[in-house]
């Protein structure tokens, strides 16, 4: 097996981001920029396809990357990500021991983290995910065979994420739709780096339009189940955030499905 990068940026103006990200595989590059352009190069010894657009969205980012891919496992990037060296050994060999894993979500070092919306999922044993504990994980956090999810028209979102309508979730609308059409997940102790985890585009503190939107993420992964989905995150919420009962941030989480529900 083989592996590439595809790394979600903006703004770049030359291609030291491979440096900084010590990138050690090949990789596709989605620079969303103010120019339309695609550059092929080699980096120490790896392809490099780098690929500046100016339409804006991380869906339509990593959908991109996703099309221009040609390698058996892809994994998902943005560009505040530090690889540790041999990183592709680690995904790669998670693949190996799990000859039926489609999707494999890592570990991975938060450096300057300053969010406390529920906690960033931290694996502590390798073994197979099932729906309820997967869907914290980020999208930097997942790794997928290629052929998978092609094979199943699995794509991320273009309503939720990054320079999208509504700003997050996209990552997690993405695992649900790998559970739905019925490949297999795994979680995996290998940790691939650091990652700065001390700003946000999206994150503005926990208050009601927080709970609102994760409501409209919510609905839209658990299109049926929600109201079982909701009372789970609805509790866990209530733990962390005491500020919101639990019956708050329910009808919080209901309003965001009524917006969804409205959005034509």
């Amino acid at each position: 097996m083989n592996l590439q990068v595809i790394v979600s940026t903006m703004n770049q103006k030359d291609y030291s981001l491979l440096e900084k990200m010590n990138i050690q595989t090949d990789a596709v590059v989605i620079n969303q920029c103010d120019k339309n352009e695609v550059v092929d190069f080699e980096y120490n010894g790896h392809k490099i396809k780098w690929i500046s657009m100016v339409e804006r969205g991380v869906g339509l980012s990593r959908n991109t990357g996703i099309l221009h891919s040609t390698a058996d496992v892809i994994l998902f990037a943005d560009d505040d990500i530090t690889y540790c060296d041999g990183y592709a050994d680690g995904v790669l060999g998670a693949f190996e021991r799990n000859d039926e894993a489609d999707v494999v979500c890592f570990n991975i070092n938060l450096v300057n983290s300053t969010k406390n919306i529920g906690g960033h999922r931290n694996n502590t044993e390798n073994k197979k995910l099932k729906v309820i504990n997967s869907m914290r994980y980020g999208a930097c956090l997942i790794a997928v065979r290629r052929k998978a999810i092609l094979r199943e028209r699995i794509m991320f979102s273009l309503l939720f994420g990054g320079g999208a309508e509504f700003m997050s979730g996209e990552d997690s609308i993405f695992v649900k739709d790998c559970h739905d059409a019925g490949l297999n997940l795994y979680a995996d102790t290998f940790c691939l780096g650091d990652v700065d985890d001390s700003g946000s585009s999206w994150f503005k503190g926990i208050n009601d339009d927080f709970f609102i939107h994760r409501g409209m993420v919510y609905a839209t992964a658990f299109s049926k189940t929600y109201p079982l989905i909701f009372l789970y995150y609805a509790w866990r919420n209530s733990k962390i955030h005491k500020g919101y009962s639990i019956k708050k941030i329910y009808s919080l989480f209901v309003q965001g499905r009524k917006q969804i529900k409205k959005y034509r």
